[in-house]
């Protein structure tokens, strides 16, 4: 991506990814960020027509879910070893290729 400034182009620098000592800002880091993956797995499910369960767990160890239609369902069919919940076809039938079966 790159933006205007003055009329010049500037090229999107690449920042490095490194962790977050400070575990007060951690926290809030994680607080702030977590929401955007529940926004961005809710626009996959919605324009690809899939079903979703998305996990996050917390710096200090708390879950955080998000599913569609729900996330117990998708997740008691995947580690039950039948990851075609509510397969109709299309891309629900081929989510064995994505998560793999347990036993």
């Amino acid at each position: 991506m790159t933006s205007m400034e003055g009329g010049k182009m500037m090229e999107q620098q690449k920042i490095e990814m490194e962790r977050i000592r400070n575990k007060a800002y951690h926290q809030a880091c994680f607080t702030k960020r977590h929401k955007s993956h529940y926004k961005l797995a809710s626009e996959l499910s919605i324009l690809c027509g899939t079903k979703i369960g998305l996990v996050i767990f917390s710096p200090i160890g708390r879950p955080f879910s998000f599913g569609y239609p729900f996330v117990n369902a998708i997740l008691d069919c995947n580690l039950a070893g039948n990851p075609n919940y509510g397969a109709g076809g299309g891309l629900g039938a081929r989510a064995g290729a994505v998560w793999p079966r347990r036993g």
